[in-house]
């Protein structure tokens, strides 16, 4: 994490993607599975470059790595939802996303 701050100093577009899990070794988490992502920097302009590298790595971490990846139990995927309601002719706005959200 040491040149995170590059990407804003500089104005160059960044990208954090998830790339696996790793198991820590001992401690509070021990047993479970730590998130661990990879972070990309481009130069001026080269947002549509760094997107579609996040798509590729989003597909490997899907497809190539056992179990992909983890979605916690109270996952709420807005998109389709709003997709959904779009669909069968529902307004949709920030209000009722908020209220949706917070049901959960």
């Amino acid at each position: 994490m040491s040149y995170v701050f590059l990407a804003n100093l500089t104005g160059c577009p960044a990208v954090t993607v998830p790339v696996g899990y790793a198991a820590p070794a001992e401690g509070e988490g021990e047993g479970g599975r730590l998130p661990v992502g990879l972070m990309a920097l481009g130069e001026w302009g080269a947002e549509e470059q760094l997107l579609a590298w996040a798509g590729e790595s989003e597909r490997y971490l899907s497809d190539k790595v056992e179990g992909g990846r983890v979605r916690p139990e109270a996952w709420v995927d807005v998109l389709k939802l709003a997709k959904e309601a779009k669909a069968k002719g529902k307004q949709t706005c920030p209000a009722s996303l908020l209220n949706l959200i917070s049901r959960f």
